[in-house]
């Protein structure tokens, strides 16, 4: 079980690392798919609470690691998606992939809403208009049309490691 948690740790600094080297070569405008979002909403689905919360606590401090956000600031946005992704979750008789789609989407939304809100309240300067427009509708694309591989990546690598909620 240590392993599970050493490997899921290191495998989230290399996906920060990946989203803040790697993937600034794929930008559209200024947006750019976050792969710590998609992981860890992908991840949530078949995951217990308590899991997901964790997941998304140790992304979002990776993201802020490399990021100019004060520590934390993704966190919170992004306990605040996983909580409302798993309030619905426990709400639906079944789930289907198919409904990543509007969670990816809104997830978004309301993960970028709390960050904006977050970097404003700490005196950031944050233009809502252009960040809107450069920022978060080229970064929504790309979390709409990614959300499925990624969600099947994750399913792959949940059974073959034994994740502790692969079989749900």
């Amino acid at each position: 079980m240590v392993w599970y948690y050493v490997g899921g740790v290191a495998f989230y600094a290399l996906l920060a690392a990946a989203q803040s080297s790697v993937l600034v070569f794929a930008r559209l405008n200024s947006g750019q798919p976050d792969l710590i979002l998609l992981w860890t909403l992908a991840w949530a689905v078949h995951a217990n609470r308590s899991e997901a919360l964790f997941w998304a606590f140790v992304g979002g401090i990776f993201h802020d690691l490399l990021s100019i956000a004060p520590l934390g600031t993704s966190v919170l946005a992004l306990l605040a998606m996983i909580g409302v992704v798993q309030t619905l979750k426990s709400e639906l008789y079944s789930f289907s992939p198919l409904l990543l789609l509007p969670i990816v989407f809104f997830g978004t939304l309301l993960h970028h809403l709390v960050l904006y809100t977050l970097l404003a309240v700490v005196g950031y300067g944050v233009d809502f208009v252009p960040t809107v427009r450069y920022f978060l509708l080229p970064t929504l694309l790309y979390h709409v049309g990614l959300i499925l591989p990624v969600y099947v990546a994750v399913r792959v690598v949940q059974r073959l490691i034994g994740a502790p909620s692969a079989l749900r």
